[in-house]
């Protein structure tokens, strides 16, 4: 199992650089934890989060005031803001379908929040999640609540990649995973 979370892990930012005697330590101190629908992970204004999660399946949404904020899927972590910082939580985190979590402790994750690429990807997540609340208080949290009516350009989060129609199958998915993508797209011309 343990094999079965690194390798879910090394498809996804932070851990996608890490070194693989890292990972393994990582993923071995993996909780797996199952949260139904409507659920709270962590409440807003709570004590400073001793761990991180990780989205393995369905979605969590982040909310401030009760006011969903983003929506985030497999392979984004929540909690690292409050885990490092040692702040109070600034959102709420709830599921919002059910939702399988990598559950992390702060001794497993800090090392790799702490190098290099981990900065890089703690300072691109909460840069994106100040724009998440910024375009609620601009364009009126209805509509930034509800990802129908986000631009598209909003809502992904890594490009594609583009291959050409004789690539192989197998070509496609292995750069899909090296490169963290979740889409192809296939260039006809």
């Amino acid at each position: 199992m343990v094999h079965d979370v690194a390798e879910f892990l090394r498809e996804h930012a932070p851990f996608s650089a890490v070194e693989p005697e890292t990972l393994d330590r990582v993923a071995d101190a993996v909780e797996i934890e199952f949260h139904a629908a409507g659920d709270v992970l962590l409440k807003q204004g709570a004590a400073p989060s001793a761990h991180v999660w990780v989205v393995r399946s369905g979605t969590v949404e982040l909310l401030d005031s009760g006011r969903v904020l983003d929506q985030l899927g497999a392979g984004e972590m929540i909690g690292h803001p409050s885990m490092l910082s040692g702040l109070p939580a600034g959102f709420e985190a709830r599921a919002g379908e059910d939702a399988l979590l990598y559950r992390l402790p702060a001794e497993a994750v800090s090392p790799v929040l702490s190098g290099p690429l981990g900065v890089h990807f703690v300072a691109r997540t909460l840069r994106e999640r100040s724009r998440a609340m910024a375009g609620g208080a601009e364009e009126g949290l209805a509509l930034a609540a509800d990802p129908g009516h986000r631009p598209v350009g909003e809502l992904v989060r890594r490009a594609p990649v583009l291959c050409a129609p004789g690539t192989p199958i197998r070509e496609a998915a292995r750069r899909m995973t090296e490169e963290g993508a979740t889409a192809v797209v296939v260039d006809q011309g």
